[in-house]
């Protein structure tokens, strides 16, 4: 009896004590946003909902533009974009997934790859503020970023421009996902 009693105290108060010491550490946690933004390594950004990611902010100063690729449904598990064009993917980034350009700036082609008069859009690491759905008040999860609009020639800055991205859930109805 004394035995049965001991392996069963045991392990409750050892599961009290260790419950108690964990509310102590951590009195003002805060659950896991269901929207959350991840930095990666290689100038990379992930969107994901209740872990699964959603899409990715790639932001390499290799590219010509900041992008989003993959672009998932949630419902589905594919992405609905592609990279580049089946054709051609080396000299047609303007199809890499999802991205924000202008023709012409200042002379400047910012939407095709090559030409004389081309420029790039670079992202600046040292300036972006990454937001989770809750930071804020923010419905969902991105990022708040400077980009520098530069002509490839002589890499003079045209263009300085904050730029905000975020990710929202629609609201759930019967059969969505």
């Amino acid at each position: 009896m004394i035995t049965t009693m001991r392996s069963l105290l045991i392990p409750a108060l050892t599961a009290a004590l260790v419950s108690a010491a964990v509310a102590d550490e951590l009195p003002d946690a805060k659950p896991v946003p269901a929207l959350q933004i991840l930095p990666l390594p290689d100038d990379e950004a992930a969107v994901t909902w209740n872990g699964v990611e959603l899409t990715r902010y790639r932001f390499g100063s290799d590219q010509r533009r900041t992008f989003w690729y993959p672009l998932i449904d949630p419902g589905s598990g594919r992405s609905v974009t592609r990279m580049g064009h089946p054709h051609d993917a080396v000299s047609h980034s303007h199809h890499n997934s999802l991205w924000i350009s202008h023709h012409i700036v200042d002379g400047i082609d910012f939407w095709g790859d090559r030409g004389k008069a081309v420029g790039r859009i670079l992202h600046d690491p040292a300036k972006v503020k990454y937001f989770d759905q809750g930071d804020d008040g923010s419905a969902g999860a991105g990022a708040e970023v400077a980009t520098r609009w530069v002509r490839d020639e002589d890499g003079k800055t045209l263009l300085l421009e904050k730029r905000r991205f975020e990710t929202a859930m629609p609201a759930r109805t019967a059969g969505s996902w």
